[in-house]
């Protein structure tokens, strides 16, 4: 979502944005003259990951299961998926991120940079299922 959410600012506002790491989090930094040197944080309303599924499920109208599974199953699940073997810790340390709440930052940032709200999970995901179907 990050990738799409930094190219929807890009493509409505024309800003030039560079992706930095910043205490540890993924943040934006705006290079545009009326915002420069400013770091945005891209979040919205904050979901888990059941709630996530959720919408999904209602969007694909059928059930969206979430298993709950150890660092090391997830690994192996990434693997069979066929994920090559140097990303796999990478998604591993993201999700330790995400249990640890590392990511959940909640802030208006992203509406502040679109000026309008952003767009709802629901209709953001119902688009996303329409461009790939």
């Amino acid at each position: 979502m990050f990738v799409h959410h930094t190219l929807a600012v890009i493509r409505e506002l024309s800003l030039d944005l560079q992706k930095v790491n910043v205490n540890g989090g993924e943040w934006i930094r705006c290079l545009s003259s009326y915002c420069l040197s400013l770091f945005f944080r891209l979040s919205g309303r904050l979901l888990t990951q059941e709630e996530l599924a959720s919408t999904l499920g209602h969007v694909l109208s059928k059930e969206v299961p979430v298993q709950q599974v150890d660092d090391a199953a997830y690994a192996d699940m990434m693997k069979n998926a066929g994920v090559p073997d140097l990303v796999s810790p990478i998604l591993v340390g993201i999700q330790q991120s995400n249990r640890e709440g590392n990511l959940e930052i909640e802030n208006s940032d992203f509406e502040k940079l679109l000026g309008r709200p952003v767009t709802p999970i629901e209709k953001a995901l119902s688009q996303l299922v329409s461009e790939i179907s």
